[in-house]
């Protein structure tokens, strides 16, 4: 089951899994720092063939019906701030990669917290979003943000 994370202005859907994956995923396989997202282990790993044709992963037959999409990254240097705020920061990042599947922006967590709270400035507000793992689903693998 997935859930609907936003629509782009592209008319495409944002979706986001229900259930966190049942394994787990490195950011780089070595120590390095500085490793950017298109560089990274994960990036590679669930944009590859063995992620995108894994029924465990992707249901049979919906590779083929997801959208490349561009992806913006860049660095964030300051959590302690509004979602509007890490929005307007994010949405300025120019480095772009166009992939099916990317990881949710920072801006779209703080969007679902109860009453659009800063969850760094209050982290009891951390687990008030609606995408926090452990208040939506039972199936809950592990903890939080996954």
């Amino acid at each position: 089951m997935y859930r609907i994370m936003g629509i782009n202005s592209s008319g495409q859907l944002k979706l986001i899994k229900k259930e966190a994956l049942n394994s787990t995923m490195q950011w780089y396989s070595s120590t390095s720092s500085n490793i950017t997202w298109t560089n990274s282990t994960i990036y590679s790993n669930i944009n590859g063939s063995s992620f995108l044709n894994n029924t465990t992963y992707v249901p049979s037959g919906w590779s083929s019906k997801i959208a490349d999409s561009s992806w913006k990254y860049g660095d964030m240097k300051n959590y302690n701030t509004t979602a509007a705020n890490l929005y307007s920061i994010e949405n300025a990042w120019t480095s772009t990669v166009s992939a099916k599947i990317g990881l949710w922006y920072l801006h779209d967590y703080y969007y679902g917290l109860s009453g659009g709270n800063n969850c760094s400035a209050n982290p009891s507000t951390c687990g008030t979003s609606w995408i926090y793992i452990d208040n939506n689903d039972s199936s809950d693998p592990g903890s939080g943000y996954e």
